[in-house]
C-alpha cells in the first residue's frame, strides 16, 4: 500500500502544479507563445498517464500471485510509460523544428532590410523561436517525470518477480 500511496501523492502533486500553473498564468503564457499547441498535447498526455499510473499502482499494491494473476500484464502496461516518454521528447523536438523553420522563413522573406521592417519582424521571429523552446522544455520535463514513474513501477515489478521466482502455487497456496 505504501507504493500506491507514493504514486497517489505524486499524482496529487501533478494536479496541484497544474492548478498553480493555471492560476499564475503560466498556461496562458504557453498558450500564447506556442502556436502549434504541441505543448498542450504533451501536458494533457502527461496528466492522463499520471492518473493511469495511480490506477496501475493501486492494482499492483493489491496484486496476489496466489490467485493466478499474471505479473506480465503489469509489465506490458508499464511499457506504455516508457514508449510515450520517448514520444514526449519527439513531440518537443517536432515543435522545435516547426518553430525554427517558421522563424527562418520569416527571416528569409525579409528582402529589403530597414529599421521599420526589422521592428515589425523581430517580435514575430521571437514568437516562433519561443515556440521552439517551450515545446522542447515541456517535452523534456514531461518525459523525465514520466520516466521517473515508469522506473519506480519497473523496480516494484522486479521485486515482485524476484519474490515469485522458485515459488509454486498449489491449490491457491504459495509453496516455496
Amino acid at each position: 500500500m505504501k507504493f500506491f500511496l507514493k504514486h497517489l501523492i505524486y499524482g496529487t502533486l501533478v494536479a496541484f502544479m497544474a492548478v498553480i500553473f493555471y492560476i499564475t498564468g503560466i498556461f496562458n503564457l504557453i498558450y500564447d507563445k506556442d502556436f502549434t499547441k504541441i505543448s498542450f498535447i504533451i501536458i494533457a498526455a502527461f496528466i492522463g498517464l499520471s492518473l493511469k499510473n495511480i490506477k496501475l499502482t493501486y492494482n499492483l499494491s493489491k496484486f496476489d500471485p496466489t490467485v493466478g494473476k499474471d505479473l506480465e500484464k503489469f509489465y506490458r502496461k508499464n511499457e506504455v510509460n516508457w514508449i510515450i516518454s520517448d514520444w514526449f521528447i519527439s513531440l518537443g523536438l517536432i515543435g522545435t523544428m516547426f518553430g525554427l523553420i517558421v522563424a527562418i522563413g520569416i527571416l528569409g522573406s525579409m528582402i529589403n532590410i530597414d529599421i521599420s521592417s526589422m521592428q515589425t519582424m523581430l517580435p514575430k521571429i521571437a514568437l516562433k523561436i519561443s515556440t521552439a523552446l517551450y515545446t522542447t522544455l515541456i517535452g523534456l520535463i514531461a518525459s523525465q517525470f514520466l520516466k521517473f514513474q515508469a522506473l519506480d513501477i519497473s523496480n516494484f515489478l522486479d521485486k515482485k518477480s524476484e519474490n515469485l521466482e522458485g515459488c509454486v502455487v498449489v491449490n491457491n497456496v504459495q509453496v516455496t
